[in-house]
């Protein structure tokens, strides 16, 4: 079996041609919208099953030609033995977002997050610090907005324990279509969540 990953990465082309700033970008975002269900047409009749992780993707690979019969939804999980684990204490005033701003989607919401949100919790919370982590490689980091308590940590070893002792983690995406495993982690560390719709929407 093979599990696809459709539905946010149609998402994120949807989002791209919604945003296509001349006809012909419009036209090359719905010709890989076409590509891809075809890819994943060929892809269902080659192997035995496929599965999703949720029910409006299977009706979105269902769309594309596949038979029902043949897509099982598997949701996202947490591991058990990782529950298990005794929570840190969360440190007051603290915020975490992860994702590698290499990527543009991670990039535009530290970019939104630093312009738009952070200054006014700044000025609720002269003391909040926010750490930033995950690859900043070949990213210009001085085209961002210079703010009060903010770290850039880069790769972090231990990305669960650092999310298990922030107060608040952040998901302020408004673009791209990837699994939100930085949600699962939130919220299996019992971290307070702060997303827009778009942040959760593939947890």
């Amino acid at each position: 079996g093979v599990q696809t990953c459709a539905l946010p990465i149609l998402a994120a082309i949807a989002q791209k041609a919604a945003l296509a700033d001349s006809m012909l970008r419009r036209w090359r975002h719905e010709l890989t919208t076409w590509k891809l269900g075809r890819f994943i047409r060929r892809l269902g009749a080659e192997v035995d099953h496929l599965t999703v992780v949720s029910e409006p993707e299977r009706q979105a690979v269902i769309r594309m030609g596949v038979p029902a019969g043949r897509i099982s939804v598997v949701p996202n999980g947490a591991d058990v033995l990782d529950l298990a684990r005794p929570l840190a204490p969360q440190e007051p005033d603290t915020a975490v977002y992860s994702g590698a701003l290499s990527f543009s989607a991670n990039y535009d919401a530290v970019r939104w997050l630093l312009t738009e949100i952070w200054p006014i919790v700044i000025k609720a919370r002269p003391g909040a610090r926010l750490v930033v982590t995950g690859s900043t490689a070949g990213v210009d980091l001085t085209s961002l907005p210079s703010v009060p308590g903010v770290v850039f940590s880069g790769f972090v070893d231990d990305i669960k324990t650092l999310v298990a002792t922030r107060a608040a983690c952040i998901v302020p995406l408004r673009a791209g279509g990837d699994t939100r495993l930085k949600v699962l982690e939130a919220d299996r560390k019992s971290t307070r969540l702060n997303s827009c719709h778009l942040g959760i929407s593939y947890a």
